[in-house]
């Protein structure tokens, strides 16, 4: 579980870098970029505790 939490968060704060350049720089494909990575550390998230609850993790 910390494993996940960590990679969860570091896609997070990667998220949030993209998506904070991309506002400054007027760059609407890292904003993109940012919103992507947001919903892939979601996914993480999701799949993790789907499995968790499966097998009892």
């Amino acid at each position: 579980m910390l494993t996940t939490a960590i990679i969860a968060v570091l896609l997070l704060g990667w998220a949030i870098h993209l998506i904070e350049r991309g506002w400054r720089q007027r760059e609407e494909d890292l904003v993109l970029a940012g919103g992507l990575v947001v919903l892939t550390a979601g996914a993480v998230l999701l799949v993790y505790s789907l499995l968790s609850r499966l097998f009892g993790l």
